[in-house]
């Protein structure tokens, strides 16, 4: 019997143990009537959230006349108005510039990568351009010392001329020689006997 009633004491404190382990937030949450008149106690003309922006119109003991952005006015209680923004409102714009932030930063971050991309490009085409420009500088050295040594030889040998050279002049300009009198004396004689060959 003491057992029947010992069991249902142990389980409400097991629970209650539980319960009041648990983790619970107090809400920032505040829904402000706006009444037609002060100390109105009906239906409110609209419900105000907390962080709603008021323009304070004219205050009374408990209540103030205020003005919504819209331009509408009613009264609410004052005990409910503060002149900083309320911390819910300044987490939503923190949150706001952190998420604007972050964007901002992965563009930035996309940024600076194609730009790593586009200076190793432009480097990888500065080295290809100096290595062209090492290879045409080692190409004009080479003809500069080609030129050089022509240049030695034909001051060495003065105006003279191969004699391989003198030769074939000789050859060709004798066969020239010959060919133009053979010619020349085939017009003669054709002059000579009205166009016939004799």
């Amino acid at each position: 019997m003491i057992a029947r009633m010992l069991i249902p004491l142990l389980l409400v404190a097991l629970t209650g143990t539980a319960l009041a382990g648990e983790t619970v937030y107090v809400t920032d949450r505040l829904y402000l009537g706006l009444h037609k008149e002060p100390g109105a106690s009906g239906k409110p003309l609209r419900t105000l959230v907390s962080g709603t922006r008021l323009e304070l119109l004219e205050r009374k003991t408990n209540y103030a006349r205020v003005r919504l952005p819209d331009g509408s006015s009613g009264w609410v209680k004052s005990a409910f108005l503060v002149t900083e923004k309320p911390p819910r409102l300044v987490l939503d714009e923190l949150t706001g510039e952190a998420k604007r932030l972050r964007e901002e930063n992965a563009t930035l971050t996309r940024q600076a990568r194609e730009a790593t991309a586009h200076l190793a490009q432009l480097e990888q085409q500065a080295r290809e351009a100096t290595r062209r420009a090492d290879e045409a500088e080692v190409r004009a050295g080479e003809t500069e010392e080609r030129l050089r040594l022509l240049l030695e030889q034909i001051a060495s040998r003065g105006y003279a001329v191969p004699w391989q050279w003198a030769l074939g002049g000789i050859l060709v300009a004798l066969t020239a020689g010959f060919l133009f009198g053979l010619w020349w004396l085939d017009r003669r004689i054709r002059q000579r006997h009205g166009g016939f060959r004799v």
